[in-house]
């Protein structure tokens, strides 16, 4: 789970990177200060909700396997058997998680207004 975690949320590449919440905003502004609340809240529950997705699952399965996830495993070919069974589960698990922790995020670590 470690490695999964490692890839999925990447502060730079990964699940929440500000290029995939922000796309317009970050263009022209250097920090989510000035992201609304509700606005980052909507972004976080859509992103958060599109872990839930079939496809976006396989998506990110398949991109994964492509960019050599389980090339440097001690044996390729049971790490893929293990990602393609875990992946999804771990994915839907995440998408179906209490979003609680949401206003908490917006408020404290994206700084929303």
């Amino acid at each position: 789970w470690r490695a999964i975690n490692t890839v999925l949320f990447d502060v730079q590449a990964g699940w929440y990177a500000p290029q995939y919440l922000c796309t317009a905003e970050c263009a022209v502004k250097s920090t989510l200060k000035e992201l609304s609340c509700a606005d980052c809240e909507e972004r976080m529950n859509f992103q958060t909700d599109f872990m839930s997705d079939a496809d976006t699952q396989v998506a990110v399965l398949e991109d994964m396997l492509a960019n050599g996830f389980c090339d440097e495993a001690e044996d390729p070919e049971v790490c893929t058997e293990a990602l393609t069974y875990v992946l999804p589960i771990a994915l839907q698990t995440l998408g179906d998680y209490d979003r609680a922790w949401l206003t908490d995020f917006c408020t404290g670590t994206a700084m929303c207004v």
